[in-house]
């Protein structure tokens, strides 16, 4: 459940937070479109890999690989000083 709700929550994360984003690095409207459209490529992307994992290897194994990868890049995310990071 907790991993849903952080799926949703990074899913609708740039809109809740457009403003601060764009005061905080400078960003203009097509800077923020495109943070927000290479998320949504990304996490499509990501699920074409992750149905061929649950696939071969199980639910569990997947997750278990997938999970700590997942909190590494919201830290990177969230400490990023820059756009660009």
């Amino acid at each position: 459940v907790s991993g849903f709700a952080l799926s949703q929550a990074f899913r609708t994360i740039t809109a809740i937070m457009a403003t601060g984003l764009r005061a905080e690095f400078g960003l203009s409207a097509e800077a923020l479109g495109v943070f927000a459209g290479a998320f949504a490529f990304a996490f499509g992307t990501m699920q074409l890999f992750m149905g061929v994992g649950i696939d071969l290897y199980g639910v569990r194994r997947t997750l278990l690989v997938a999970f700590p990868l997942t909190i590494a890049g919201a830290l990177l995310s969230a400490l990023a000083p820059s756009y660009g990071g």
